[in-house]
């Protein structure tokens, strides 16, 4: 079960959570990609790392309803 976590960057000793945005959102956001920065420990950085996606994902989320309400489309089911 080894492998690279998704979403999961090491930069020169430090780690980080990013996810890109996607292009219709990028305006809403103002940002091409979020990243969450968690330090230099891997071992914490692993711990921290899915909390820190899902905040990430949730302001992508948020970005996708504003969307809906200013084009009048139905926003994307949850994931």
């Amino acid at each position: 079960m080894g492998g690279k976590p998704r979403h999961f960057l090491e930069r020169e000793g430090r780690f980080c959570s990013r996810i890109v945005v996607p292009k219709k959102l990028r305006q809403i956001i103002g940002r091409s990609e979020l990243r969450a920065p968690m330090g230099a420990d891997r071992r914490e950085a692993s711990r921290r790392h899915h909390v820190q996606v899902a905040k990430l994902m949730a302001l992508i989320t948020a970005a996708e309803q504003e969307l809906a309400l200013t084009t009048g489309t139905p926003a994307a089911q949850p994931r």
